[in-house]
Order: structure tokens, then sequence, then C-alpha cells
């Protein structure tokens, strides 16, 4: 029966834990020490421990000789980021359309296996949709896999794709991806523009950047990621994939799959974490997506809901 109040986890009672992670009918956590336990429906193999239902957690003993820094679940899969001996990037669960990342015809995994792209690679973060996963390494570069037909890997193309792939949009135009975050089937990445970074190339680039930033405005469709861009601190946030409910905050229901482009500026103040229907900037919570559920947290009407971003009383979404 479904529980309508919080209740502790005796199992955790008596550990440290640090991190936490849900998605579909299962859940994963991490302790200050990296070990990882997972707990719920397992038919596909998403909680790595052999078993199809678990009732309490159960700690991943595949993991015991690696430390276990970051999680995330999607639907039917988990992907960890563990280090050790070597760096590696771990998944384990239903392999449909890619979501595992380790190629076309691999059977889904009861356990946890490393993804060969990442073998010795530093990641620095990980987030995962539905059936897609993003994949964010030491510097800057963003990689994604899975499930991709709405776009929501930013490649270009609305194909799944079965091994990890570069997103060139951000590392070809200079910018270094610090966060990602992952809606069921749509992406956001807030970036740093190092290009801007670089005071001998400043003014070199001021007639190309405008002129990229014209061209980027006048594409559609979309497949590839969009910008919100602030300019006095060099942060952009990035958007694409699925957009019926307006959830991407460019200011329509388009999904965005082959192009990018700016859609309006965060001005100077410091973003710092995105999720997949919120953007969380200091001082300020803006709220975009769905609303027919309140989805957007705000309390808004429905002429309010088709994805805008709102600036304090402005006509971009709703100010919570």
């Amino acid at each position: 029966n479904p529980q309508s109040r919080p209740r502790l986890i005796e199992a955790f009672a008596h550990k440290s834990m640090t991190s936490v992670a849900a998605r579909g009918s299962h859940a994963v956590a991490i302790d200050s020490r990296g070990g990882i336990y997972s707990w719920g429906k397992g038919e596909d193999g998403q909680l790595g421990t052999g078993k199809k239902m678990e009732l309490t957690p159960r700690r991943i003993k595949r993991l015991d000789n690696v430390t276990v820094r970051e999680v995330a679940c999607g639907r039917m899969m988990t992907v960890a980021i563990a280090v050790g001996d070597k760096n590696e990037v771990y998944t384990w669960g239903c392999n449909d359309d890619g979501s595992t990342g380790h190629g076309q015809g691999v059977a889904s995994a009861e356990f946890p296996k490393a993804v060969p792209k990442f073998s010795g690679m530093h990641i620095r973060h990980v987030s995962c949709g539905s059936r897609h996963t993003l994949v964010v390494n030491r510097s800057g570069k963003l990689y994604s896999f899975g499930w991709g037909i709405y776009g929501q890997l930013g490649l270009g193309d609305r194909e799944n794709h079965w091994v990890p792939k570069l997103v060139k949009s951000f590392s070809d135009t200079g910018r270094r991806v610090l966060q990602v975050a992952t809606g069921y089937r749509h992406s956001f990445a807030i970036c740093d523009n190092v290009a801007r970074h670089s005071p001998d190339r400043r003014e070199g680039r001021k007639n190309k950047k405008r002129s990229d930033s014209i061209s980027m405005m006048n594409v559609s469709p979309n497949l590839a990621p969009q910008a919100y861009v602030a300019p006095r601190k060099h942060v952009e946030v990035w958007a694409w994939g699925w957009n019926q409910y307006g959830q991407l905050g460019d200011g329509t229901t388009s999904s965005t799959w082959s192009h990018f482009h700016c859609i309006t500026h965060s001005y100077h103040e410091r973003i710092t974490q995105t999720r997949s229907k919120m953007l969380q900037i200091l001082k300020h919570q803006h709220r975009y997506g769905r609303t027919d559920t309140d989805q957007s947290g705000s309390r808004c009407t429905s002429q309010h809901s088709r994805g805008y971003l709102r600036w304090r009383t402005s006509l971009l979404g709703c100010v919570v």
C-alpha cells in the first residue's frame, strides 16, 4: 500500500549515507565509505544483486572492491561512478535502446558491468532519464547514450545510440559542461563558456559570436541543446529533447534535436543546479513545464503552461 508519510529506513539507521537516487520502481543509495545498496523492483536487473525484488536495502557486493562516488537510476537500469584501482562507470539492468551503453545485441545485465568507453577516464557527474544517460568527465566533455528518438541525447539525430558518444555541440564550441540533469525524455546541461574566458581571443571572436547567435536563433526545428545564457558570469543553461509541455523553457512546445540557439538571458546571477522541470538560480527559483498537474510548483493557471521561464514578473513562466 502507498505510504503517505515519511518512514525511516531501518537498514540505514546506523549508517552514514551520502546520497540516494530513484526512478521507476527501484532506488539506490551510497554510504560514506562508498558502499552501494539497492532495493525495490529488479525484474530487469536494475538492482545489481541478481534478485527480482528486494524489500529492504541490500548491498551490491559486486562493487565491494571499488568506492562508488555517485549513482543515478533510469526506469529499468542503474549507472554508478566508481573510483579505485581504475576509474570506471558501471551500468546494469535493461539494455533496451542501448540504455546500459554496452552495445547493440548485448543482453540486459543482472550485475554491474564496466562501460569500456569510460575505463580509466575521470568522470565527474552522471544523470539518467527513462532510458538515456548523460555522463560528464573532469574536463567538461559530455557523453550520452541510450534512447534517443526525441533528441534527448543531444547528438543531432533521433536515433538510439548503443554506446557512449561525445556531444560535440559543446566541445566543438569551447563549452565545458559542469552539470547535467535529465527528465523522462529531455535533458539539461549547465556550461561554462571557456572561449569567453580567453582575453586574447575575446575581440577576435566578437563578430563571430554575434553572427553565430543570429544564425542559431533562426534555425527550426532543433535537435541539439538550446541555451539560457548568463553573459556576466559566462554560464549557460542548455536544454534539448522532448518539449510537448514546454519543459525546455524556450517559450515553445517544439522538441529540439537538430540545431541549437540562444533562448534567453539569465542575467548575472549564479546558476546552481537544474532538474527536469526546474532551474534553481541563487536567491530565485524559476520553474516551468507542465502545470495542469502543478508540476511547476507555482500554482500557475493554464495560461502559463507553455514552458516560459519567468524573470520575476516577465512573460517567461512563473517565479515560485
